[in-house]
């Protein structure tokens, strides 16, 4: 009788684990494709501005989210993409990366000589204050980070303070 039960054990036993690894090979076809693209939502009382310029190291990309009714900035994502080895660059953009300021979030991405950082500032919650501490890490990334909220006034900020007055705007 004991050895009936010891055959029925060790064939349930292939059993779950044969279909472990049938599901175990076959996990993708439970992933709805779907899933992974992401649609952005059409934002009908905004319009985007964008403001880019190839430096020495670098790409610097300023892209604005003004508000159409009055005509204020609410967002500005500031894109500095590494094109050459710079280990100071990269220092800079890794400090930025580790802050931890209100209205503020940063993305780094790739390595010491193809980096991409990704500085968001949402206008409202946003105190320029908190990063004076940081301001040569952010110069030497020619990024301008101001709670400025006049479009045209940016422009001018970003001239003042990267010191490059050729910036392509929309």
């Amino acid at each position: 009788m004991n050895i009936k039960v010891v055959i029925v054990w060790i064939f349930a036993i292939i059993l779950f684990a044969g279909l472990g690894v049938f599901g175990l090979v076959n996990q993708d076809l439970l992933v709805d494709e779907s899933e992974d693209t992401y649609v952005p939502k059409e934002d009908v009382a905004s319009s985007a501005r964008t403001c880019s310029k190839d430096l020495a190291a670098g790409r610097s990309s300023y892209s604005f989210l003004v508000n159409a009714d009055t005509n204020l900035i609410d967002r500005v994502t500031i894109t500095y993409t590494a094109t050459s080895l710079d280990i100071d660059n990269y220092t800079a953009a890794a400090n930025i990366n580790n802050l931890d300021i209100a209205g503020m979030t940063t993305q780094l991405n790739g390595t010491s000589s193809d980096f991409s950082l990704i500085v968001q500032i949402n206008m409202a919650t946003f105190n320029e204050a908190d990063i004076a501490a940081y301001e040569t890490d952010f110069s030497r990334l020619s990024i301008v980070a101001k709670n400025v909220r006049d479009y045209t006034q940016y422009q001018s900020e970003i001239a003042t303070g990267t010191g490059v007055t050729d910036y392509v705007c929309d």
